[in-house]
């Protein structure tokens, strides 16, 4: 993508968020185009992932997920309004973002005869991207571990929901299941 593209997505990122923070908090009846969706689509997945859970369990977890709505509204505001200026920032300059390794690989060298204006150009050529397959399996270790955790919980005789609401309502697993 080009840097013009780049900088016009991430200001039409920029600007959406803090329209939708600024018609969210400062409009009287509710109006907002995204959080509001967020919302509805964090709320339906908490529906069904306390769907197998006890009827007091389920009311118990989704008392804890309404809660934790307004934080992760937040917390979307905030990462579109940091991706958006990233990618803004990215666009602009024209250059390569360096790895911690380059950096730190740049600090160790003794050759500060001649300071450049851009120090990646001391390290010469990026190393080729590894093949697919590489690339697909360093992927697909973290989702398939994932999902096997996932499985896991839901297949697990406790789940742990049942055990953070025993420490809320200060009773045992057994006395909350029966």
């Amino acid at each position: 993508m080009s840097g013009l593209a780049l900088a016009a997505v991430g200001a039409c990122v920029v600007v959406l968020a803090l329209i939708d923070l600024f018609l969210t908090v400062f409009n009287y009846d509710g109006f907002t185009f995204l959080a509001g969706r967020y919302r509805r689509g964090l709320w339906r997945m908490l529906r069904v992932v306390t769907r197998p859970l006890p009827p007091r369990m389920r009311r118990a977890t989704l008392s804890f997920g309404s809660m934790a709505m307004l934080p992760a509204t937040v917390a979307a505001w905030l990462a579109a309004e940091i991706v958006g200026f990233a990618l803004i920032r990215q666009a602009g300059t024209g250059r390569r973002a360096l790895h911690l390794a380059e950096v730190m690989k740049l600090a160790r060298q003794d050759d500060q005869a001649e300071p450049l204006r851009r120090p990646e150009e001391r390290l010469g050529q990026r190393r080729p991207a590894p093949p697919l397959a590489i690339r697909v399996a360093r992927t697909a270790g973290p989702v398939v571990g994932v999902v096997g955790a996932a499985a896991g919980l839901l297949k697990m005789r406790t789940p742990a929901c049942v055990v953070l609401a025993a420490a809320r309502f200060g009773r045992s697993r057994r006395q909350l299941a029966t």
